[in-house]
């Protein structure tokens, strides 16, 4: 829960276009096609005109999902995988240091508990 909550503050309305870009770059390069990458701003237009006041709710929705699913969805999955892989690992292990650390309080902690109750 606690890792949810992390991610969910890091993706979020604000950062998800730039995050989306770093995958396409990514994907872009591990996919070997190095010529013709697009800058941050042409990214950042075409998610815009996705997402057009002009058109109603449904038609955005409909937009944006041609354009991550059937435009980009290849590119972004791929790009997307290093830092899931490296950025996993990292909290796991993170997490298992804090949980073992946790535990192992707590265990002190009972211990202490127990032998101030006893000799009580």
């Amino acid at each position: 829960m606690l890792i949810a909550i992390a991610w969910t503050g890091i993706t979020n309305v604000v950062t998800a276009i730039p995050i989306y870009y770093v995958f396409f770059i990514a994907g872009q390069i591990m996919l070997g096609e190095w010529s013709g990458l697009p800058t941050y701003r042409d990214f950042r237009t075409q998610w815009h005109a996705a997402l057009s006041p002009d058109l109603d709710w449904v038609g955005q929705a409909v937009a944006a999902a041609k354009l991550i699913f059937a435009d980009w969805g290849l590119t972004m999955l791929v790009g997307s995988l290093p830092f899931a892989i490296g950025l996993g690992w990292i909290g796991y292990r993170l997490t298992y240091r804090f949980v073992v650390r946790y535990r192992r309080a707590r265990a002190e902690r009972i211990a202490k508990r127990r032998l101030r109750h006893s000799g009580a």
